[in-house]
């Protein structure tokens, strides 16, 4: 089967390696494939801009604290050392320069895509139409990698009702967010980080608001107690509990999914360096999906969509 990744970061810590304090980079992940003994035939890389307290914040000249030229510049020089290493810049949706650094990556290399991670620097919907990244989009034939926030469902779905002609891969499957797992011909969703610890926390939290559909476990309520979250999200109704850990089935996760949003708008991800892709590629291969919904995850979409 053909295997393709259209979301894995290059720098920043590792944090699938007990935090490990190296930098992880393009390098490192084509050798835990050879580790691995896996192929994978094309891949999307990113930067993984850090420190994460530094995201959301401004310096007096309303431009972001992260250098993100300096990023993507280290990103898209690793790529030209790999045939299967397409570059995807990233930009901060709320930057005026975002378009700026946009061209300039455009004149500077070869771009397959747009990554932005709004949930991180909490920003909002049409600020990706605003600052003109969706005029750009559309211009160039890019889809748009997305880590969405959860805070402005309407105002995200009315950016993709008016621009049917830019598709928007929403990253993480929206962490089965009820409001942004929806069936639209301009939306995709990637399968990245299914076997993280924020994933089965953040979709856990958001099953105990109700927000994520009962077809996604094993039962129809999780118990407060046999749950597992970090502290942060502890306080949840004005009490705090001690939460154990619960097992999500991550095939059934998968073949929810697919029931869901249809496997021809769902994308394979492995999220590098948050998680190892040999561990997620055995889940998709072995949940009850058919062949042809395992070949569009894997390779078809990614094909449609990266041009």
């Amino acid at each position: 089967m053909i295997i393709k990744d259209c979301h894995a970061h290059s720098g920043g810590k590792n944090y699938s390696m007990d935090n490990a304090g190296y930098e992880s980079n393009i390098d490192s992940y084509y050798a835990l494939l050879k580790k691995d003994n896996l192929e994978i035939k094309e891949s999307i890389f990113f930067g993984q801009p850090y420190p994460y307290e530094f995201l959301r914040f401004y310096d007096d000249h309303h431009i972001p604290c992260i250098n993100y030229k300096t990023i993507n510049d280290a990103v898209a020089k690793e790529c030209k050392n790999y045939e299967s290493a397409l570059f995807a810049p990233i930009v901060d949706e709320r930057d005026y320069n975002a378009l700026d650094e946009l061209n300039r990556c455009r004149e500077n290399y070869e771009i397959r895509a747009i990554k932005v991670h709004s949930d991180s620097v909490n920003g909002r919907p049409l600020m990706l139409k605003d600052n003109h990244l969706i005029d750009f989009a559309e211009r160039h034939e890019l889809p748009i990698i997305i880590h969405v926030n959860n805070s402005f469902y309407s105002e995200f779905s009315r950016l993709i009702s008016d621009n049917a002609n830019v598709n928007f891969i929403i990253a993480h499957l929206a962490f089965l967010h009820k409001d942004f797992m929806f069936r639209q011909e301009n939306v995709y969703y990637d399968t990245s980080a299914i076997t993280h610890v924020n994933f089965k926390s953040n979709v856990v939290f958001n099953f105990i608001k109700n927000d994520v559909e009962p077809c996604f476990f094993n039962a129809t309520k999780v118990n407060y107690s046999n749950i597992s979250l970090p502290s942060f999200l502890k306080k949840i109704n004005g009490k705090t509990e001690i939460y154990k850990n619960v097992e999500l089935n991550l095939e059934r996760i998968i073949s929810s999914a697919v029931k869901r949003l249809g496997s021809d708008h769902m994308l394979s991800g492995f999220d590098y360096a948050w998680s190892t892709p040999l561990e997620q590629i055995r889940i998709i291969e072995s949940s009850s999906i058919s062949e042809s919904d395992k070949e569009n995850i894997f390779y078809k979409n990614f094909d449609k969509l990266i041009k």
